[in-house]
């Protein structure tokens, strides 16, 4: 998919794509938009015409930029030298390392380095015509990559390189999820390369400690389950990206709830790590599958969904792809499942809330929710 095709095929190279353009102009989105529709924004060409290639996409089917055109009483801010188009720049963990490294691929095929990655601003309100803020909060997932380019930019005000080198985006979600071959390739080439095996062979991977609607209810007790089966319980959020790489390429054995750490998961482990993973879904959505097909294609991990879901509550209004719902499972199908897999040997020490239980916690979350039975 090098420009504007419907569909993204994980076979397909994308070294073709790389073109580069003489002063072009980058034009940021400017406004926010709710449950991620699209906004204006990308590269505009010296002929004044809309770079289809810049277009950044959450899915082949979900687009989040939109053709523009340049307003002329808007100023423009020169930037000299050679910049490599680095498409959305998301100050949100798992969006950012997925769309805002999807076409960093692009470096292992110049024969010269550029000057630095120059990136369109995700609209968020506490970050919006702050770039440094941007360029701060971002900056621990860059650092996983040894030998990038130092200068980052993210205008909120147009700007036009000297020279720009755009490549078509190699990652994102839904169909994206496995990355194209050149992305990939990077990735195993450069994430964290030199970080060694460290930790347990058994883990968990909790949500717990999170401070975010899109969770489980009553994740205590399934950590208690994996605890008494002789796994770690480990928060990522607690740990550099370092110390999450080290233990996930030791790990044999490695069950979490769906999220982003899945991602991290992906790009950390070896090409050949014999690791079978257990995916625990918060969400109706087709985000678990994704899941599965990063892994799939990025892993050499046997993948398992252990989907147990019975309930879900959720604000009045549903948000994006049910990013703020609470997930209710069925904690004893769930713990006979993990068994009949083989990913832990004890299903016993764990027992379902009552529904007392289940109204306590519920009156206990932070807004009022709604209950969904599937």
């Amino acid at each position: 998919m090098g420009t504007d095709s419907a569909t993204f095929d994980p076979d397909a190279p994308l070294a073709r794509s790389i073109t580069t353009l003489d002063a072009p102009l980058i034009w940021p989105v400017t406004h926010h938009a709710k449950n991620h529709s699209p906004r204006p924004g990308g590269v505009i060409g010296a002929d004044g015409h809309f770079v289809d290639l810049s277009h950044c996409r959450y899915t082949s089917a979900k687009r989040w930029t939109l053709p523009c055109t340049p307003d002329p009483d808007v100023p423009v801010t020169d930037m000299p030298g050679t910049w490599l188009y680095g498409g959305v720049l998301d100050p949100a963990f798992g969006h950012c390392i997925i769309e805002s490294l999807s076409r960093l691929w692009v470096l292992d095929h110049l024969d010269t380095p550029p000057d630095g990655i120059v990136f369109l601003p995700a609209v968020h309100r506490s970050f919006y015509q702050r770039p440094k803020r941007y360029l701060a909060a971002t900056q621990a997932v860059f650092d996983a990559f040894p030998g990038l380019p130092t200068r980052r930019a993210c205008p909120t005000q147009p700007a036009r390189p000297e020279r720009l080198i755009l490549g078509a985006q190699g990652m994102g979600g839904g169909d994206f999820s496995p990355g194209a071959p050149e992305f990939r390739a990077f990735i195993k080439r450069h994430f964290l390369p030199d970080v060694a095996p460290a930790g347990s062979e058994n883990l968990y991977v909790s949500r717990a400690r999170l401070s975010v609607m899109g969770n489980l209810m009553f994740e205590d007790r399934i950590e208690a389950l994996f605890a008494a089966n002789g796994y770690e319980i480990f928060h990522p959020e607690a740990h550099s990206l370092t110390e999450q790489v080290a233990r996930y390429r030791a790990a044999r054995r490695i069950v979490t709830v769906e999220g982003s750490a899945l991602h991290v998961i992906a790009y950390a482990l070896a090409p050949d790590q014999p690791v079978e993973i257990g995916i625990i879904p918060r969400r109706t959505t087709g985000n678990t599958a994704s899941f599965v097909a990063q892994l799939h294609w990025q892993s050499a991990a046997r993948v398992h969904v252990i989907d147990t879901l019975t309930r879900l509550y959720h604000p009045g209004r549903i948000y994006g792809e049910q990013s703020n719902v609470r997930a209710l499972h069925d904690l004893r199908r769930m713990a006979n499942e993990l068994a009949a897999l083989g990913l832990i040997e004890n299903a016993t020490p764990i027992t379902n809330p009552t529904e007392d239980e289940i109204a306590t916690a519920h009156a206990a979350l932070p807004k009022q929710m709604v209950r969904m039975e599937l």
